[in-house]
């Protein structure tokens, strides 16, 4: 006997609706309109390259934004173990798919600023690009032809592209919801755009970034009061605890000047005034170009040996013989001694060295110079401070291409195996014309960092809007 058959009633309009309610909640897209202030290299598949069809990848951004939601929002986890269970949450793992999709859209190639030659301060027939960066050289020299003389590695400006990020909640157990992910991910957003960059060195200001969602606007940040209630505000508002050190690099405090104004001279303010607290040195014609005042000179002479007659005694008298706070900046360091006469280590200074972490290639710095953006066109000077475990160890090898080899030899033995230790990286010994002393209290701290955030420099840099007269000076390093 046959079955009856019932077909199933279709579904009201108020259940489709519910239906595709419940599908939308479960997925949703953002995407923002993001502006390049300043020169950008890199931020493609190619370290270094600025690639026409692509100068943007998608993979390069969630990079950088995984960086700054642990500098954030992972501020309220106390172990790594912790901080990984959650980020796994969000940006995936090798094993499972990540909830959050992260793509660029540009809708035109980048192009590299055009050769447009012009005359410089020297009546010297150079290349418009060169001529700005040479203003910047203390931290654009890595990007320099060495080849070809005032040439630098292709760059993009005046770059805008668009990121889209896509949410979606996933069914396992503990899965954020679109929700929760999107407030985790807004926080990054907002201090990679603000404080990061995209591609090389951002922390040096390269690669900064303007986007009218998460940048400042100018009621925000009318004076530089107004700014840091801007900055505060936004770490309550997104749940960042500052001023916390954690395992990983987390975000600190930041400064910047009274007035905002292009973001070329803002870059440019600040980068002179870490220029100038670096090459602390006795002056030559108003310049510091004399014998540096930090002790890490002396330490490498004490270090290999070896040294001019006129630089055997330690300078300033009564310097700590072993000493290296600058690798508190970020390493590696190059050390190079412009008296180097001599084929063979007699009587002369030491072979060119590197500092770098012990069992490491490099450190990043835990200071950002860079122009924050209130427009496209314009920005405030800014150092941002980034909390980082300390540094425990650092060594120094000698990386010297030419000379005598075995002289060389002679002195990569006596290096081997010194170690250079936490008390010599946060030295506060006492000495005349310390750079970590206070201006004021002359009293000595081994915190670099804080040391150059209290300097007569920085507060000069502040008072202004621009680079202060007392900071342009020349681009000759002062001798070691």
């Amino acid at each position: 006997m046959a079955g009856t058959y019932y077909a199933p009633e279709a579904p009201s309009l108020v259940d489709l609706k519910t239906r595709m309610d419940n599908v939308n909640k479960r997925v949703e897209k953002k995407d923002y309109l993001i502006h390049v202030v300043t020169h950008m290299v890199g931020g493609s598949s190619y370290s270094g390259k600025v690639e026409e069809e692509a100068p943007i990848k998608g993979a390069s951004v969630r990079g950088h934004l995984r960086f700054w939601w642990r500098a954030t929002r992972g501020t309220k986890y106390t172990t790594a173990k912790e901080l990984f269970a959650q980020e796994k949450l969000i940006f995936g793992s090798s094993s499972e798919p990540a909830p959050v999709k992260i793509w660029v859209d540009s809708k035109k190639k980048a192009s590299s600023p055009t050769a447009q030659m012009i005359v410089n301060s020297k009546g010297r027939l150079v290349s418009a690009l060169c001529n700005e960066l040479n203003s910047l050289s203390y931290v654009a020299f890595p990007f320099q032809d060495k080849k070809e003389n005032n040439t630098y590695f292709p760059m993009q400006t005046g770059f805008t592209f668009t990121l889209n990020i896509q949410y979606e909640q996933q069914t396992k157990e503990g899965a954020l919801s679109v929700e929760q992910l999107k407030e985790e991910m807004c926080a990054a957003l907002w201090a990679w755009v603000n404080f990061g960059g995209i591609g090389a060195r951002t922390r040096r200001g390269f690669g900064s970034l303007y986007c009218e969602i998460f940048s400042p606007n100018s009621k925000e940040a009318s004076d530089n009061k107004a700014f840091i209630d801007w900055f505060y505000g936004k770490l309550r508002n997104n749940g960042i605890l500052s001023n916390v050190t954690r395992e990983w690099t987390t975000l600190g405090g930041i400064m910047v000047q009274r007035g905002y104004t292009n973001h070329l001279e803002a870059w440019k303010a600040g980068v002179a005034t870490y220029q100038y607290f670096r090459r602390r040195a006795t002056l030559r014609g108003g310049k510091p170009q004399g014998r540096s005042y930090w002790p890490e000179a002396d330490a490498i002479r004490g270090m290999t040996k070896m040294s001019i007659k006129n630089h055997s005694e330690p300078f300033p008298p009564k310097q700590a013989q072993l000493a290296f706070p600058r690798s508190q900046f970020g390493m590696p360091i190059i050390f190079h001694f412009k008296d180097n006469k001599s084929n063979n280590h007699h009587g002369r200074d030491p072979y060119d060295s590197q500092l770098t972490p012990n069992n490491r290639d490099r450190l990043a710095s835990p200071l950002v110079v860079k122009t924050i953006a209130v427009s496209k066109e314009q920005g405030y000077s800014a150092f941002i401070r980034l909390n980082q475990p300390q540094i425990r160890e650092v060594k120094l090898e000698i990386i010297e291409k030419s000379g005598n080899e075995a002289s060389i030899r002679i002195i990569r033995d006596r290096l081997r195996g010194r170690k250079i230790y936490h008390e010599a990286i946060y030295n506060n010994q006492k000495y005349d014309n310390n750079p970590l002393a206070h201006p004021d209290t002359n009293k000595v701290n081994s915190n670099a960092i804080e040391a150059f955030l209290v300097s007569k420099g920085v507060k000069e840099w502040q008072d202004a809007i621009g680079t202060p007269p007392s900071h342009k000076q020349t681009n000759k390093h002062p001798r070691q």
